[in-house]
């Protein structure tokens, strides 16, 4: 928790955060006197250092509500989600600067991500709480995706099974990590139901020092798992933080808002991307992205491969041997010069990794994917999803759910 305190509150944001805001989010907590800010320097740059010094220290005793809130910031504190913020107070005909401020002396270069991000939050609370709320089943763990029946709706209406959810997710996480808080929010966001899971995750136990004597404290992180699901294809994706809690929710989601817990146990549910036009074209393929105005490059930035899995005697077998080759724009191409033998169709494709450089109102936003057949695309900003997913359909990699099929075959 430390750690991320730290982060938020680096030298950096301390040198041209605008201290009259930082000041209005202490007062919106009324944690001025128990800081004791009214005690800070009075120089300018003696009182940021001090302000650096009193955010890193943070331990306990810090008032929760405002670290709370520190953490909340900082979460939208990136180019990305400031393009969120903006996105959503456009759309809301809000502006998030003044245009006196854009237009003052310094030229709005003291508008860093941390510093809209901040002002957001104090200026505009439901802008900042709906951008959140979006951002939230995006910035995460990777995601794990399942395909099931199309056009199978959720239940998330029906109370009864909502309190259902609740409780088998309550139980799940109360075995598993012996924690006793579990909330659930659900929000619609066009076509998809989102649902946010809250939980505690295994106690931690440190040694602290406490009016001057050693004290041993426990506590509980509280993580934030989500479920995407789109009925009308029938594709779910889940985060969390390991594998089996992935798993765990899917399944109970499918249980009681699709009401069959094998919806997405099937083999094929989990059959989502591909990488065999990469091994029947070798060093042909190219990544096609012309006809989209926004890519400026799509670099092929790492390839895995190895001699694939087989059976014998009832046991598997996996390959004796993996090779990664890593280049700055063609890792195929590179990986064929260390070998030029190399026959890519003869051996597996473990992962391939992709940087996609959008270019967004002039500013150039680099997105990291990753794809390991069958089921994992692992997506560095999922807000430029839908247009990712696009992109890996043309090229072949993500086999299209079953709802856009006749769409794409049309195209």
């Amino acid at each position: 928790m430390k750690k991320s305190i730290k982060k938020f509150v680096s030298r950096e944001f301390v040198k041209t955060v605008d201290l009259e805001l930082l000041r209005r989010l202490i007062d919106k907590f009324d944690a001025a006197e128990q800081l004791g800010w009214e005690n800070l320097p009075e120089e300018d740059r003696e009182r940021r250092e001090a302000i650096y010094e009193l955010f890193r220290g943070a331990d306990e005793t810090f008032p929760k509500k405002l670290l709370d809130a520190l953490h909340r910031i900082m979460m939208l504190s990136n180019p990305t989600g400031v393009r969120l913020l903006h996105e959503r107070a456009e759309a809301a005909g809000i502006k998030l600067i003044p245009d006196e401020e854009l237009e003052d002396e310094n030229d709005g270069r003291h508008l860093t991500p941390r510093h809209i991000a901040l002002r957001a939050f104090l200026d505009h609370q439901e802008i900042f709480d709906q951008t959140r709320k979006v951002a939230a089943f995006f910035f995460g763990s990777k995601i794990l995706e399942f395909h099931g029946t199309p056009d199978t709706p959720s239940r998330h209406d029906s109370a009864e099974a909502r309190e259902a959810f609740q409780k088998a997710a309550s139980a799940y996480f109360s075995e598993r990590y012996q924690g006793r808080y579990c909330r659930i929010s659900w929000y619609d966001e066009g076509e998809e139901i989102r649902i946010m899971v809250a939980h505690g995750h295994n106690a931690t136990m440190a040694n602290v020092e406490e009016d001057g004597e050693e004290q041993t404290r426990a506590w509980r992180e509280i993580g934030e798992d989500s479920i995407r699901y789109h009925a009308p294809s029938g594709w779910a994706g889940v985060m969390a933080r390991t594998l089996g809690d992935q798993r765990q929710l899917a399944a109970l989601f499918a249980e009681h808002m699709l009401g069959d817990a094998d919806f997405f146990k099937k083999r094929e549910n989990e059959q989502l991307y591909t990488l065999r036009p990469v091994q029947e074209q070798g060093g042909d393929f190219r990544f096609q992205y012309d006809w989209d105005e926004r890519v400026q490059d799509v670099q092929i930035r790492q390839i895995v491969i190895d001699d694939g899995e087989y059976v014998l005697d009832g046991r598997r077998h996996h390959s004796p041997w993996t090779h990664t080759c890593k280049d700055n724009h063609d890792a195929i191409t590179q990986l064929l010069e260390f070998a030029p033998d190399l026959d890519l169709s003869e051996v597996r494709i473990v992962s391939m990794k992709l940087v996609f450089r959008f270019v967004i109102n002039g500013e150039v936003f680099p997105v990291a994917v990753t794809i390991r057949p069958p089921h994992t695309a692992t997506i560095s900003d999922r807000t430029l999803e839908d247009a990712i997913m696009e992109h890996l359909t043309r090229n072949g990699i993500r086999l299209p759910r079953q709802a856009d099929t006749a769409a794409i075959a049309a195209e």
